[in-house]
């Protein structure tokens, strides 16, 4: 029997492994080696802000989330590579950490919604957009909000 095997699988897998680089950088606090997800000029838009520049989105993640433990679960990723430099992404997580304004612990489900490229050979995260499926009975005022 003949296995088939996407022409793409490699590229595929190294973005997989990018994603959970950048998760796992965030969970540990490893801040450098998280702004080494990003590319040069990627832009970040979190349900708390938006930021600009691989430096400036782990400086900000460091400063929301650099407290509390945070633990991601991530799954159910598709991937579409759309050129032999630049692939997009979707990613279903469950995030649960500790609310800096009130010291509860929280678990939100989330959409990370991403655009990969690749620098000097190696995928780096071009835009990621997370957006959080509010949770059910919760009152919403067209903002939702992480902590």
């Amino acid at each position: 029997m003949t296995e088939i095997v996407h022409p793409r699988a490699q590229e595929i897998e190294a973005i997989k492994e990018l994603k959970v680089r950048y998760w796992y950088c965030v969970d540990n606090k490893l801040w450098q080696e998280l702004a080494d997800c990003f590319a040069e000029d990627a832009v970040a838009d979190y349900p708390n802000g938006k930021r600009q520049g691989k430096g400036a989105v782990a400086e900000f993640l460091q400063r929301t989330l650099g407290r509390g433990p945070v633990i991601h679960k991530g799954q159910n990723p598709e991937i579409v590579v759309t050129g032999d430099t630049l692939a997009r992404g979707t990613w279903e997580a469950i995030v649960s950490m500790t609310d800096a304004r009130t010291g509860s612990e929280v678990e939100i489900q989330t959409f990370y919604e991403d655009e990969y490229c690749k620098e000097q050979g190696k995928w780096k995260i071009r835009s990621t957009n997370m957006r959080v499926v509010p949770a059910e009975g919760s009152k919403q005022d067209g903002q939702t909000r992480m902590p």
